[in-house]
């Protein structure tokens, strides 16, 4: 991918929108508050396909929403 960016001329760029939204952030501090003992390890999966949140994050809606959690 990188070499096709260079190729065209274009950048490549790689966006992660959802990983400072509001949600992450009380999960990550849950994470490391000590109040679930020791984590070992973490998995989530994000069960929708990318297009359902594309639109959002280019129409800039994302972190307008009430928190998941």
């Amino acid at each position: 991918m990188i070499q096709a960016a260079a190729r065209a001329g274009k950048y490549l760029v790689v966006s992660h929108p959802l990983r400072y939204t509001a949600f992450y952030r009380a999960l990550h501090d849950i994470l490391h508050s000590g109040r679930l003992g020791e984590v070992v390890t973490y998995s989530q999966h994000y069960a929708l396909a990318f297009w359902h949140m594309a639109h959002r994050y280019i129409r800039g809606t994302v972190g307008q929403r009430n928190p998941c959690l």
